[in-house]
């Protein structure tokens, strides 16, 4: 399944990669796509249980989800 997230603070293709790299050993996550345009990271995950430990990584990352 996969999981979108709109999330703060992507600006550039560093950033896309610290996110790609910062994931990468997740467990349950298998691609990762970073749309630094629109501050979209789209994940393909084992399970949706995966996904609050994704978005608590991004957090710490300093890619928070964004409110609302």
């Amino acid at each position: 399944m996969e999981i979108k997230l709109e999330v703060d603070n992507i600006g550039c293709s560093s950033c896309a990669k610290a996110i790609e790299t910062g994931l990468r050993h997740t467990p349950g996550v298998g691609t990762i796509s970073v749309d630094v345009a629109h501050g979209i990271v789209s994940i393909q995950v084992d399970t949706e249980a995966v996904g609050p430990a994704v978005r608590q990584r991004l957090a710490e990352l300093g890619f928070p989800e964004k409110a609302g």
